[in-house]
């Protein structure tokens, strides 16, 4: 499997995963190839919408719920080099937020 592949496949499988979520911006963030596991190692992030009932006064302050209403979330999708089965989903945190 190629670059290209793999990326396409990770972004699927994510798309695929959260599908019952709100979510949106499917995108790649960093690619990864181990060569001694040969797994690719594919960072995807995209933008989780809270849940309205999460903020009770939504209509009252759209506009700043429009801010914070969204969060961005990363998942590194572990692939099989030699047929693309997904081995692993795991959270990546933000960078720069512990």
């Amino acid at each position: 499997m190629d670059v290209k592949e793999a990326v396409a496949a990770a972004k699927s499988y994510v798309t695929d995963i959260f599908s019952g979520e709100r979510i949106s911006a499917v995108q790649l963030e960093e690619v990864e190839f181990d060569d001694k596991q040969l797994v690719w190692n594919i960072t995807v992030g995209f933008w989780r919408r809270a849940d309205d009932e999460d903020f009770p006064y939504a209509s009252q302050f759209q506009a700043a719920l429009s801010r914070v209403a969204k969060q961005r979330s990363f998942k590194i999708v572990r692939l099989r080099d030699s047929d693309g089965q997904v081995l692993s989903l795991k959270h990546r945190p933000m960078p720069g937020v512990d």
